[in-house]
């Protein structure tokens, strides 16, 4: 049997009025009519087919989620990129109609998350309702999100709709001004239910992130507030969020000493400044936002057990001993012993002999000659990635020595 071949969607001219005016009249029931209207066919994706014979009676979440998806998709092989916004913000509304029974709120929930994280299986770009075009969509959705969590009692996937949320305000802002304005998209309902929602995400709320966007007006607030608390200006995602939290953290130094935010980078991020090799604040900031990209770009397997100096194998300048015994144990087995540094290697290699270190393993190499790699194993206080390299499986390096 010959294997068909997917091709591109088809798209059609269609004016976008009638359908729109359609689906506000018919509600769910327009769905199937709108499926067959713009030859929706969702076979290039991870998801059903969408027909019109394939949707029951009673239109569901899921298929909401899946024609919307089919259009932001289809955005991409037509010349007017908004083609379809009108028609997506309609559709989507439709999330208020479906599901209403409290039982089902976990699963409605969680489809509707989908469409503000970008989780878009089979897609290799992120998509989301977060859109200037969508916002007012996006508003009464999490509106209605809101209420039937609180009506169910039932946190569901609301934590995974704000999160978002938290990400798209922070992630343009470019100046001191843009610090200070208040957020650009904060639905009233964030604010007048906090309280509730800051009791129902109690335990969804991973180092208090919502709870820190809840009671705050703008992102100098918000970032402040996470440094105090010793946070993580985002959880989750960490591809999207880690080059926005040194954008954040440049803009907001000047409010901070640097000793403080050198102690936030230790406590939240696992980044021992020392590791970084600049010669003040801006330059440390500047060269751990490279060093993002430079591990973005690592593919290149290293062999070998990789230990670095400062603050792992040495501790307030002394030889750390648990670790030693692991690195003869190691070398015993026949494994490579790298010892590496982000400071000056011989002033370490001097450091480590006259701490009675053995030779065998000396000299100190240099880490910057391990970026865009990926290591083996490896033993240090500072996280791969802010370094420029990344380590197997993201392992070795949380292995924290004893003080």
């Amino acid at each position: 049997m010959k294997e068909s071949k997917i091709e591109k969607p088809k798209v059609k001219e269609e004016g976008t009025k009638d359908l729109v005016e359609t689906i506000q009249e018919r509600r769910l029931d327009a769905l199937p009519y709108i499926v067959d209207k713009l030859e929706i066919d969702s076979r290039r994706s991870e998801f059903d087919c969408i027909s019109p014979e394939s949707l029951p009676e009673q239109v569901d979440y899921s298929k909401i989620e899946n024609v919307v998806w089919s259009l932001l998709e289809r955005e991409k092989y037509i010349e007017k990129k908004e083609k379809y916004t009108e028609i997506i913000n309609a559709i989507a509304e439709l999330y208020k109609d479906a599901d209403k029974n409290n039982e089902k709120f976990q699963g409605w929930s969680h489809s509707l998350c989908h469409l503000f994280e970008g989780y878009n299986p089979g897609y290799p770009h992120y998509r989301s309702l977060l859109e200037p075009r969508f916002l007012k969509t996006a508003e009464k959705l999490v509106n209605e999100c809101i209420s039937r969590g609180l009506e169910a009692n039932n946190a569901g996937c609301m934590d995974r709709v704000i999160h978002p949320i938290i990400r798209y305000n922070l992630a343009n802002i470019k100046t001191k001004e843009d610090l200070e304005r208040r957020y650009d998209f904060k639905p009233a309902v964030l604010t007048k239910q906090k309280g509730e929602l800051i009791n129902l995400l109690d335990k969804e709320d991973d180092g208090g992130q919502i709870e820190s966007f809840l009671i705050t007006s703008t992102p100098k607030e918000y970032i402040l507030k996470r440094i105090k608390c010793g946070q993580k200006l985002f959880y989750g995602y960490p591809e999207r969020t880690e080059k926005i939290t040194v954008e954040m953290l440049n803009l907001v130094k000047e409010y901070l000493s640097e000793d403080e935010i050198n102690s936030y980078l230790k406590e939240a991020y696992n980044i021992n400044i020392r590791d970084i090799g600049g010669k003040n604040l801006a330059e440390d900031l500047a060269i751990i936002r490279k060093n993002l990209e430079q591990s973005e770009k690592a593919s290149e397997r290293v062999k070998g057990l990789f230990i670095d100096v400062e603050g792992t194998l040495v501790i307030n300048g002394q030889l750390n001993e648990e670790l030693l015994e692991r690195i003869e144990e190691e070398s015993k087995e026949g494994k490579d012993i790298i010892i590496f540094t982000g400071g000056d290697p011989e002033e370490q290699t001097e450091l480590l002999r006259k701490l009675g270190f053995p030779e065998k393993y000396l000299p100190v190499k240099e880490k910057k000659d391990y970026k865009r790699k990926v290591l083996e194993t490896l033993i240090d206080d500072t996280d791969p990635v802010y370094q420029g390299f990344k380590c197997v499986g993201r392992s070795g390096w949380r292995w924290q020595p004893k003080k």
